[in-house]
């Protein structure tokens, strides 16, 4: 009743060290990888806690929470002489961990592009002409998270009702990129102002 009110804030700022994954070997030791205490990263942030209760009456209670949180990691090192692990992926997009980084990174292999973003099309085959050197899209990570949730209780009934917002961040779909390829999304409809 009387905590109507309430403030948390937390800040931290840590290294963690001898992360294990899979890093590549030379394929002559029969191995194409080898699972180890590889990599160090760090791991700053803030996670602020603001807790109300709007409204108190003997039937009715409404308790209104708002949770902001905001994380920033830095790959620091990965064993010796490896600058980057491959964490996982599919087709031309790979998840990995790469040095003076943050974790989990995109890297893709995409399309040439020309100086206002638009992609370069053979015009022979009419297929984008594919760019050779991999690039480095960005994390999954998001830059921060936002939450805000309502617990609304009347006599023996409560309700709990929750908003969550994730700003930041990228993401790849496979089935996206399979349906361009293949001219069945709905991107691919349109082409020098056409419709088909």
């Amino acid at each position: 009743k009387n905590d109507r009110l309430g403030l948390d804030i937390t800040y931290y700022s840590n290294e963690t060290k001898d992360i294990i994954l899979n890093v590549p070997i030379a394929p002559s030791t029969g191995f194409t990888s080898q699972t180890i205490n590889a990599a160090t990263f760090t791991n700053k942030g803030i996670e602020i806690l603001i807790k109300t209760m709007p409204v108190y009456t003997k039937n009715f209670r409404w308790n209104l929470n708002f949770v902001y949180s905001k994380n920033e990691n830095m790959v620091t090192s990965i064993y010796d002489g490896i600058d980057q692990v491959s964490l996982g992926g599919l087709g031309s997009a790979t998840v990995v961990a790469a040095t003076n980084r943050a974790f989990g990174q995109f890297y893709v292999i995409g399309e040439k592009r020309t100086a206002s973003g638009n992609v370069i099309v053979d015009s022979t085959t009419g297929m984008p002409v594919i760019d050779p050197t991999p690039q480095y899209l960005g994390t999954y990570n998001p830059n921060y998270t936002l939450s805000i949730s309502n617990t609304f209780k009347y006599k023996n009934w409560s309700l709990y009702v929750q908003f969550d917002r994730k700003d930041g961040g990228i993401m790849y779909s496979r089935t996206k990129d399979i349906m361009e390829f293949c001219g069945t999304s709905e991107n691919t409809l349109s082409v020098d102002g056409k419709t088909f």
